[in-house]
């Protein structure tokens, strides 16, 4: 939507005072980016010379409040109904929900949506989307607990049995922790009341609704469409996800004595309601700045031959080293927040794992087959996969090509070794020909890794050009041709 917006000023509707679109970035960044719009509410203000947030004399980051991300959704569709452009809004959902057994037989479809009215459509498919548990049920969970809806989800709860974190069950409705549409329909896009009219041609059936959820009628019975899976995505699990999430760094302090759910909620919870909104970000400007990393990167692939190269190395690396004060010069952490929920997405999964093992820092605890490893443990596991890729961090695979020492091995080989190694695009031992030739007596390649200490070349792959070091100024960098370039 913004890759073709040029940086702009404008203000919030309702706060003349506040500036919304106001943006600058350093002169190697491309001058139209959807990185110049506000993707969370508090914008950070960027140092030009150096592309990072910055921060005041107290050591606080510096933002200014916006209208984030749904001001610039609406602003935008607000602009265009302005031009008096015609829209009719369609959402093809053939792929999230292509899979979902609900045809009798008759293999199964997803469903294509249509409505004049955005505000109507986008809650149709979110409801739809977000959604596992009928609607008797749901009532009956939601006068129980005393919950704002009854578009409910049967969720993963973490829970400590014994010296583990086990996968028990609960309820959670994301859907509540959203304002996009109701402000949407303050602004005058739509409203949120709707009803389903429409045609499933696999069952042979009306789509209609009732009281919003969304079903077919079967002669005169009404049959709910419901989608069994747990939908999630990783960057955004903390905020969608947040029962399972919550519950289970609540678990991981309760056994280890760590205080994650403390840290969480007083970075991120801003009204202390111990719920944390879809707005509730934080005040650091990650989301500003992995969007505009996202941005420099496409610039970079598509103006420099081995831009793509460059690209990933640099958003895996920045987003590690502006997680931790201690692995970089300049003292950022805006990324922690961030690792935290991707660990939490990252653990779900590995409960899901068909066998028990042991935790790598606590080994009294084991994880698979329902139990979850510790915090402790995903985030150290991950630097290493994000190092060198999971299969080698693990001892049972090459180096990743495109892991954070992949990427910089590939740059150094093509650009001052003539591609003596990686002449043959595609060939995962590439890296395993290199470690082997150089243990026989072959000059290194000229690039230096620099890691942090603890994170050296795993276990027995005996990998060349890779240094822990405590410098928090060569932390995660690459240094090629003697130092004369740094990535």
């Amino acid at each position: 939507l913004g890759i073709g917006l040029y940086p702009m000023e404008a203000t919030i509707d309702d706060d003349p005072n506040s500036t919304q679109w106001k943006y600058s970035v350093p002169n190697e960044y491309p001058p139209s980016q959807k990185a110049g719009l506000p993707h969370e509410v508090w914008r950070p203000e960027i140092d030009e010379k150096t592309g990072l947030p910055m921060k005041d004399e107290k050591g606080e980051y510096i933002v200014t409040k916006t209208g984030g991300l749904k001001g610039t959704i609406v602003d935008v569709i607000k602009a265009t109904e302005n031009q008096n452009v015609l829209m009719v809004h369609i959402v093809s959902a053939i792929e999230p929900i292509g899979a979902v057994p609900h045809a009798s037989g008759k293999g199964s479809e997803g469903y294509v949506f249509a409505s004049m009215d955005t505000v109507a459509l986008d809650l149709l498919c979110y409801r739809s989307s977000c959604k596992n548990v009928p609607v008797r049920e749901a009532r009956k969970v939601q006068k129980e607990n005393n919950l704002p809806s009854d578009f409910l989800q049967k969720v993963p709860v973490p829970e400590v049995d014994g010296p583990d974190i086990v996968t028990g069950e609960g309820y959670d409705a994301p859907i509540t922790r959203s304002n996009l549409l109701a402000y949407a329909e303050s602004r005058g896009l739509g409203q949120q009341r709707y009803y389903v009219v429409g045609w499933d041609a696999v069952e042979e059936a009306p789509l209609v609704s009732i009281e919003g959820h969304l079903g077919r009628l079967d002669g005169p019975r009404f049959t709910e469409v419901i989608t069994p899976q747990l939908l999630h995505q990783g960057r955004v699990m903390l905020w969608g996800r947040q029962a399972t999430t919550l519950n289970y760094f609540k678990a991981n302090d309760r056994l280890t004595g760590s205080s994650y759910l403390k840290e969480l909620l007083d970075a991120l919870d801003e009204n202390g309601d111990g719920v944390l909104s879809y707005e509730e970000t934080g005040k650091k400007g990650y989301e500003q700045m992995f969007e505009t990393w996202l941005g420099v990167g496409s610039h970079m692939r598509i103006t420099d031959a081995h831009g793509s190269l460059r690209a990933g190395f640099l958003l895996s690396a920045r987003s590690l080293r502006f997680s931790d004060k201690q692995w970089n010069a300049e003292g950022h952490d805006f990324c922690r927040e961030s690792r935290w929920a991707s660990a939490a997405a990252t653990a779900l999964g590995m409960s899901y794992a068909p066998t028990e093992q042991k935790d790598a820092v606590f080994p009294t605890m084991t994880w698979g087959r329902g139990k979850w490893p510790s915090v402790q443990h995903v985030l150290s596991t991950s630097v290493g996969n994000t190092i060198y890729g999971s299969s080698a961090s693990r001892g049972e695979g090459p180096v990743s090509l495109y892991s954070i020492y992949g990427c910089a091995f590939q740059y150094a080989d093509k650009t001052l070794n003539g591609a003596g190694y990686t002449g043959a695009a595609g060939d995962r031992e590439v890296i395993g020909t290199y470690t082997e030739a150089v243990s026989n007596g072959a000059p290194l390649l000229d690039f230096v890794l620099y890691v942090p200490k603890g994170y050296g070349a795993p276990e027995g792959t005996g990998l060349p050009n890779v240094e822990e070091t405590e410098d928090p100024a060569k932390i995660l960098k690459a240094h090629f041709d003697q130092s004369n370039e740094v990535w």
